[in-house]
Order: structure tokens, then sequence, then C-alpha cells
């Protein structure tokens, strides 16, 4: 049980924060599964979750570095 809701909850995290960023979702069959595609606002290339959220914060800390 704990499983599930630990996978429910960083999903809707993960979900909260890329769409906060301006990253638009799809969802997709992948191996008879559905999972969910991340489209990056600014090179408008998709990817997978895992992916989106390390993309994500590469481009956050590079803002940070910037300033």
């Amino acid at each position: 049980m704990t499983d599930k809701l630990s996978s429910f909850l960083s999903h809707w995290f993960f979900d909260v924060l890329l769409r906060g960023y301006g990253w638009k979702r799809r969802k997709t069959i992948r191996l008879s599964q559905p999972s969910f595609q991340w489209q990056d606002p600014f090179t408008g290339l998709w990817y997978g979750e895992k992916t989106a959220v390390k993309l994500l914060k590469v481009q956050a800390m590079d803002e940070y570095r910037q300033r």
C-alpha cells in the first residue's frame, strides 16, 4: 500500500512541477502500458518523466548560476 501511495505522490509532484515550468504532457502506450511523455517548452522535444525532471533541474540550476 505504501509503495502505491509513494508512487502516486511522486508522479503527482513531478506533474505539478513540470506543468508549473510550462512543460506539456501527452499519454502514450508503451509495451501495452500507458505512460506519459513531457514536451520541453524550449526545444519542443518529448521526454519520459525521469528525463524531463532531470532536464528541468539542469535548466533551473542554469538560471540560478546566471544570477
